[in-house]
């Protein structure tokens, strides 16, 4: 073992190597033409882009450095109890991740874009009537109707600040945040239950600009792979997140691929009938809590506390899936109380992206093989991929409903990997420019 000198040396280089790939400093922007804001813009962040904290300790449970270091328990602290209550909350956007010396951008690069461009950040907690920038921190593991209902709340607090008989907002979603911002822009604080009802909104809020960015509308078969497989946000050293983890997470349900028809194939490449849906498909295939390792991970630990017991777990996946169902299918329907948004969409088709996996027996039971894997023939790799950012394929990305494509404003092509073309020059230039064109649909 080493000394803990050397221990913390080795850490550092070890750091240093995961991080030394990464964009440390922000893009270069041409200074802007200033903006007088008409409406609050709202970022909305996909899934992960939210730190987490436990306000009973003070600790950051995900989204710090550190937390992507330590501390080495299988990611189990932000893995919620199956009734959602786990004691941590939203803290704020992850603008950059800081460890050691390094200091990566996240979110940091648009909300500084914006700032110059004129928006004035503002604090949901505490809103002037001057501020027009607002950053949405939410529990992204929890039902997105739910966060979607706590952002009409916090924007309801602004339009009485601001002394508004009617308040009308432009969202900023990216990734699967376009799922809380589209909810929004249909429904604003409906349940689904009204929604499906028809009940008009409580609020006194409208969406102007729907702009989503590298946008997972259809839904990204690399959820299901992330439920299934460990997950380290640094490569080689990082914090390991056990597949069982993600179990708990609903909205992780709703941003499944919606057509569930032909996702899977055989090992000759034959389409397989599997309804992703049916919580008997996710037993008797071994996914997320169901795989046998990870069943005996959370049995050798004594997890009851957070995951239930086997029958509570298998209740609790029926619920999510017919959750996810309901909300999918209630984003794809016109919404009696649609104002008229108009999206604008930011997407990529450059990169080969997952929309298939490989089901196969072996010895030990089912085996499930996405598309990156090394153990994948190569000759299926192809069939198991479509054009898209790597995480949510160019149709996923332009899957949005009837009332959504009337008001199209305009498409523009984007590039980098999703995770990280929020941090391309063009990628800002074109959000840049989106949020400065003038509306022409009666606003």
């Amino acid at each position: 073992m080493p000394a803990p000198h050397l221990r913390t040396l080795l850490w550092a280089a070890l750091v240093t190597g995961a991080l030394a790939c990464a964009r440390l400093e922000p893009p270069a922007l041409p200074p802007p033409a200033p903006l007088a804001a008409e409406r609050p813009l709202v970022l909305v962040p996909g899934v992960t882009g939210s730190s987490l904290w436990d306000p009973a300790t003070g600790e950051v449970a995900f989204g710090s450095g550190r937390s992507f270091l330590c501390p080495r328990d299988g990611g189990y602290r932000i893995a919620p109890a199956l009734d959602g209550d786990d004691g941590l909350e939203p803290l704020d956007v992850i603008r950059r991740v800081r460890l050691a010396w390094i200091d990566k951008p996240v979110y940091q690069p648009v909300i500084d874009a914006a700032v110059r461009m004129g928006y004035r950040l503002g604090d949901f907690e505490r809103p002037e009537p001057e501020d027009s920038l607002f950053l949405f921190a939410y529990d992204w593991r929890a039902d997105n109707v739910a966060s979607s209902r706590h952002l009409a709340a916090l924007l309801e607090g602004v339009r009485r600040v601001r002394g508004e008989e009617r308040l009308a907002v432009d969202l900023l979603c990216q990734s699967s945040g376009a799922h809380v911002c589209r909810w929004f822009a249909k429904y604003r604080d409906l349940e689904a239950a009204q929604a499906e009802a028809g009940r008009g909104p409580a609020t006194r809020l409208d969406v102007a600009k729907l702009v989503l960015l590298g946008t997972s509308n259809g839904g990204s078969l690399r959820i299901l792979r992330e439920m299934n497989r460990d997950r380290r946000y640094l490569p080689w050293i990082g914090r390991v997140f056990r597949p069982e983890v993600f179990f708990p997470m609903r909205a992780l349900y709703q941003d499944l691929p919606h057509d569930a028809a032909s996702l899977f194939v055989d090992a000759e490449g034959d389409s397989l009938d599997v309804d992703l849906y049916d919580a008997a498909s996710w037993e008797r295939y071994g996914w997320s809590i169901f795989d046998p390792e990870a069943a005996r991970r959370v049995a050798r630990n004594d997890r009851e506390e957070w995951f239930g017991t086997a029958a509570e777990r298998s209740t609790f996946l029926r619920d999510a899936l017919a959750q996810a169902r309901r909300f999918q299918r209630l984003l794809a329907s016109d919404a009696p109380a649609w104002a008229g948004a108009t999206t604008y969409l930011l997407e990529n088709g450059t990169r080969p992206t997952p929309q298939r996996a490989l089901l196969r027996r072996t010895a030990h039971g089912w085996e499930t093989l996405f598309p990156d894997e090394p153990a994948l023939r190569a000759s299926l790799r192809d069939q198991l991929l479509a054009p898209g950012d790597g995480h949510a394929t160019l149709a996923s990305q332009r899957r949005l409903s009837a009332q959504e494509l009337a008001g199209l404003g305009q498409v523009r092509r984007i590039e980098g990997a999703h995770f990280e073309s929020i941090l391309e020059t063009g990628t800002l230039e074109a959000v840049l420019d989106v949020l400065a064109q003038p509306l022409t649909r009666g606003r």
